[in-house]
């Protein structure tokens, strides 16, 4: 999958984060580890020590994520 992805009409699913970093690598992976979270945390009203827990992202926050990526 590309960072176009979006623009492909590619059905959305839920990832792992490693899945993510690994798809924007490029980034840098504190980078992206770093957005990631931050996506998780706000999405999901939690904070942010708990989202860094979170393994699983689900298909929204893949979404936004790859939003901000493009």
């Amino acid at each position: 999958m590309t960072s176009n992805a979006l623009q492909n009409n590619d059905v959305l699913r839920a990832m792992t984060k490693q899945e993510l970093m690994n798809e924007f690598r490029i980034f840098g992976e504190r980078t992206v580890r770093a957005e990631i979270n931050n996506v998780i945390a706000k999405m999901r009203g939690i904070p942010l020590k708990e989202a860094k827990d979170q393994k699983a992202v689900r298909a929204s926050e893949v979404e936004e994520i790859k939003k901000r990526f493009q």
